[in-house]
């Protein structure tokens, strides 16, 4: 039987100065917009769900499934500790 992949476990949440790929489904994978994070919308829960992102020509609000995490930022560089940056699935 096949394990179920699907919130099954603990991710990272996105924080401030991430660095991510923005998805679009009407373009090419190598030609994905890239971007960092510049503020990030919890839920109720405190869960991240939308982001701000800064990219070479504009700022985008994007969901968290909308966005490829590329480079995490260096801890301590976000208002939040890591320890606290979880996301449950």
């Amino acid at each position: 039987m096949q394990e179920r992949q699907k919130w099954s476990g603990t991710r990272r949440n996105f924080v401030v100065r991430d660095i991510v790929l923005i998805v679009d489904d009407t373009a090419l994978r190598n030609s994905w917009i890239m971007g960092k994070v510049i503020q990030t919308f919890p839920d109720q829960r405190g869960f991240i769900q939308m982001l701000l992102i800064k990219t070479k020509t504009s700022c985008l609000d994007r969901p968290i499934n909308k966005v490829c995490l590329l480079q995490q930022a260096e801890v301590g560089s976000s208002a939040k500790g890591a320890a606290t940056d979880r996301l449950t699935y």
